[in-house]
């Protein structure tokens, strides 16, 4: 009787909530934190998986956690004093809200629709004038980050995607002297720092994170996503040559040993397939992580044989625990 209350929030009041922090966000910001919000709020009304819309909000801009959680018990107290009972397995989301409608057990599920309707003008509202009354730095409202000296740490041509996130949250937390503990969970950077105020939350963020979190004298958690574990890997290098923070350091430039005419200036022209077998779109993935891209986009191939290779020539940089996944 109490799961009931979850489908209103889930599909329609976060995102509405979504909506109201994309209308907040500075102009300049909008298509920038537009594809953000609207995969999570695709995420949330579709299979119930609310992380990447609490995340955009919940360390930057924690009052509107508060209202959310507030909303929330309000939205299960309504459904259960109505009466009106539907159920899911995984989350509250369009996929266990279509599948309850054949339990024996429902009552009026098609009332949560109206229900969430409603939840999610309160939401859409709510939101709005937290975000305007108290200036919350929800995504997109943030300012503009001007590197100085303490925060500016050389990139090389070589580095990926992972190691300029890490240079720059690298220099942001202080460097090494800093750091006591380099950790990481599913989603988030998990540090022990010897002076957690001197983090400088705006460089963090500006390094592509989703949050800052200071819970205590030693610890502090950055929100980066489902790649952390390649942030943090390139991490602890940086710890272990014992970088100093806003130290710039720039490899010189090596020749390659041999001439690679498909490639020029480290862009990569061809790509070959990672198997024999048939193309799939992306979107047409069995699974609904990779078909809304919250991992980022790509294609897929249904493989006819027992043989994976990789689809360009490189060297193999980190490999996750469970073999699942490898990065170049």
């Amino acid at each position: 009787m109490y799961q009931a209350g979850f489908f209103p929030v889930m599909m329609f009041g976060l995102p509405a909530g979504a909506l109201a922090m994309y209308r907040n966000a500075r102009a300049d910001k909008k298509k920038q934190v537009g594809g953000l919000l609207m995969a999570g709020a695709f995420a949330s009304f579709f299979t119930g998986v609310t992380e990447p819309l609490e995340f955009s909000f919940m360390f930057v801009a924690w009052p509107l956690y508060l209202i959310h959680a507030a909303l929330t018990g309000l939205s299960l107290a309504f459904a259960a004093f109505m009466h009106w009972t539907a159920g899911f397995a995984f989350s509250a989301g369009l996929v266990d809200y279509s599948l309850s409608f054949h339990m024996a057990i429902a009552n009026k599920p098609y009332m949560l629709i109206v229900q969430g309707l409603v939840m999610a003008v309160i939401y859409y509202f709510t939101f709005d004038f937290a975000i305007k009354k108290f200036n919350l730095m929800t995504p997109g409202r943030e300012p503009d980050v001007v590197e100085d000296e303490s925060t500016a740490v050389a990139t090389d041509e070589n580095d990926d995607k992972y190691t300029v996130q890490a240079k720059k949250i690298y220099a942001a937390i202080g460097g090494k002297n800093n750091i006591k503990v380099i950790d990481n969970c599913t989603t988030r950077l998990r540090l022990q720092l010897n002076d957690p105020q001197a983090v400088n939350q705006p460089a963090v963020r500006a390094s592509g994170a989703a949050g800052v979190n200071l819970l205590d004298d030693t610890n502090v958690h950055i929100i980066v996503g489902t790649e952390v574990q390649f942030v943090a890997e390139a991490l602890k290098k940086l710890y272990a040559d014992g970088a100093e923070a806003g130290e710039v350091t720039e490899e010189p430039a090596t020749a390659p040993a041999e001439t690679n005419p498909n490639v020029e200036s480290g862009v990569v022209n061809d790509f070959y397939s990672v198997a024999n077998g048939a193309f799939v779109n992306i979107e047409d993935v069995d699974d609904a992580t990779f078909a809304q891209k919250l991992l980022g986009d790509g294609y897929a191939v249904n493989p006819t044989e027992g043989q994976i290779v990789s689809p360009v020539d490189g060297e193999i940089m980190s490999i996750f625990p469970t073999k699942h996944a490898i990065g170049r």
